[in-house]
């Protein structure tokens, strides 16, 4: 009798969980928190005996019930972590996971190790063509400066993954550029380098594990930076960024957890401490106008 009770029991349990997802869909009665990351739901298709004879109609619809089940984001992050602890698989384009739990985007990889280089030929015909436009526009009263960003290959280059590890010292875009730029006596100013030489010198975070950009902490002490070189080439004094007190905490926040996040995971996939200074910005008022161009 005590076998039979426990049978019924998983059969009314098993019954449930099957039967709550078909609830959730026309109830809504719990809200899932949303997914990161690039995502298109399909939408609603309409009948039509051409859609029906063609198969048109039943992929259609297929693709619409399956993106509108009830605890899609949640069966989604389950699906996603199991993978995870057990195969190591990641659900997203071009992430991978490098050594000590870091996170990569390879297109990022690739180019540190040169394999997307564009030659020295091309390279100085754009440098060239610059040239001349920050000389025209310095004869107007106007500066171009190039700033070299920071890059989460030059910042951990040593947690590539072992099969994208550089076989060789490939001649990359970015060193290229710096070298014929400097040649050229172009504005520049090089976080890249900077930023790498950084790691081990900053008491706070600067580059996350888990996230493919800065730090907010790094961007405001870049930022500072900038503004500096800016007033230095204008001749002019602008507002700074100051703080006298910083939140640490092991939660991200912003985009300093990007990558992680699109992966749509349960658990983080590591633990690291976060630094959010309290901005305040010095009263310095200025008419200075800019013109930011960024490729992201």
């Amino acid at each position: 009798m005590k076998g039979e009770n426990i049978k019924r029991r998983l059969f009314l349990f098993i019954l449930a969980m099957m039967l709550l997802p078909l609830v959730q869909t026309q109830f809504h009665f719990i809200e899932s928190g949303g997914l990161f990351g690039d995502f298109s739901n399909a939408e609603n298709i309409n009948f039509s005996w051409k859609g029906w004879w063609d198969g048109s109609y039943q992929k259609g619809k297929t693709d619409y019930i399956n993106d509108q089940f009830g605890f899609r984001p949640d069966f989604l992050r389950i699906n996603n972590q199991i993978d995870y602890w057990l195969f190591r698989k990641l659900h997203s384009n071009s992430v991978v996971m490098g050594k000590n739990n870091c996170l990569y985007q390879t297109d990022y990889i690739k180019a540190y190790c040169g394999k997307d280089y564009i030659g020295a030929d091309s390279i100085r015909k754009q440098l060239a063509r610059l040239k001349a436009l920050q000389d025209t526009l310095e004869r107007l009263g106007k500066t171009i400066i190039v700033v070299h960003t920071p890059c989460k290959a030059s910042f951990y280059p040593d947690n590539f993954p072992e099969e994208m590890e550089c076989k060789e010292n490939g001649i990359s875009n970015f060193q290229t550029f710096k070298h014929i730029g400097d040649s050229l006596h172009i504005n520049q100013i090089d976080f890249n380098s900077w930023y790498a030489a950084q790691r081990y010198k900053s008491k706070a975070l600067l580059y996350s594990k888990q996230g493919i950009h800065w730090t907010v902490y790094g961007s405001l002490l870049v930022a500072d930076s900038l503004t500096s070189y800016i007033e230095h080439k204008r001749n002019i004094t602008l507002p700074h960024i100051t703080w006298s007190k910083i939140e640490h905490t092991h939660k991200a926040k912003f985009t300093d957890a990007d990558i992680a996040q699109a992966l749509n995971l349960i658990f983080p996939v590591t633990t690291e401490t976060f630094s959010y200074p309290d901005v305040h910005y010095t009263n310095q008022p200025t008419n200075l106008k800019t013109i930011y161009i960024g490729d992201s």
